[in-house]
């Protein structure tokens, strides 16, 4: 005889979501390329001279970028008003995902993935 805790888990229905969601309802990300080089990242106040790497992906029709790099800046960069000038002379909205000394890892508004990075 099994004891109740010895009883096996409960296996979820397939239309389960799991922690991250339903992955069963997204679409696949497809690489599309990445950017890199030297550009200048603009703040508040302020501006410096930025190395970057940019990815950029597809889910579907949308696009998504997100990326790092490396420079002076301040070290804790408010939300809101940063602007990546790439070194072919794009620019891109940018949001701080995380920032330690030097290095910075950022998302890019979805406006700005769609339209600036596919653009050429």
């Amino acid at each position: 005889m099994m004891s109740e805790s010895a009883k096996p888990a409960a296996t979820p229905p397939a239309s389960a979501p799991n922690r991250r969601g339903n992955w069963r309802d997204r679409l696949p990300l497809k690489f599309l390329g990445a950017l890199r080089g030297e550009g200048k990242l603009s703040w508040p106040g302020g501006e410096g001279v930025v190395t970057y790497q940019v990815d950029l992906f597809a889910a579907g029709e949308q696009r998504r970028a997100s990326g790092n790099l490396e420079g002076e800046f301040p070290e804790s960069l408010e939300e809101g008003g940063l602007r990546l000038t790439l070194s072919d002379g794009r620019e891109i909205d940018i949001a701080v995902t995380a920032q330690d000394d030097g290095e910075l890892s950022f998302e890019v508004d979805s406006a700005s993935a769609d339209l600036s990075l596919v653009s050429r």
